[in-house]
């Protein structure tokens, strides 16, 4: 497999074809978390080019086949050494799964964290998303936190 990652930095050509992608994503994850609305349109619109994110994405021939979408999260500096980062969202099309393509992006995201001097990081998954647990296990990850959800009801 001759795959090509790609930095997205502004709002190309490219950009609707990720903007697709996420919505594979989001339609994905909402089998997982029951109160997911509608997918919005053209979500990386706004994302891009802004200071201490990124988008990376991977492609085969002029395919869009999945991305990766991270941050730097605007912490006190009392709370995290350099700072921390966070890998926000991450996506491969399920015909290109388990051929160490989300692993490369990880890769590269991380490349892009020591530039910027950040050396922690973290991200969040569904508890049910086996197949993202065991990649980030895999990826080094340690479980560090949980999060609790409660549903308000409105009388």
């Amino acid at each position: 497999m001759n795959m090509k990652i790609k930095l997205i930095t502004n709002n190309n050509k490219d950009l609707e074809k990720i903007n697709n992608l996420f919505k594979d994503l989001f339609y994905s994850e909402k089998k997982y978390d029951y109160s997911l609305n509608e997918c919005p349109d053209n979500f990386f619109d706004n994302k891009i080019g802004i200071e201490g994110t990124i988008l990376l994405t991977i492609w085969d021939k002029n395919i869009a086949i999945g991305f990766l979408y991270g941050q730097i999260l605007n912490t006190p500096n009392y709370c995290y050494k350099n700072g921390l980062g966070s890998l926000e969202l991450l996506y491969i099309k399920d015909s290109y799964r388990k051929n160490g393509l989300a692993t490369k992006l990880i890769l590269e995201f991380e490349k892009w964290l020591k530039s910027q001097n950040i050396y922690n990081y973290e991200v969040c998954c569904y508890n049910k998303n086996e197949p993202a647990i065991n990649l980030y296990k895999k990826s080094d990850f340690k479980y560090l936190k949980s999060t609790f959800r409660k549903i308000i009801k409105n009388d």
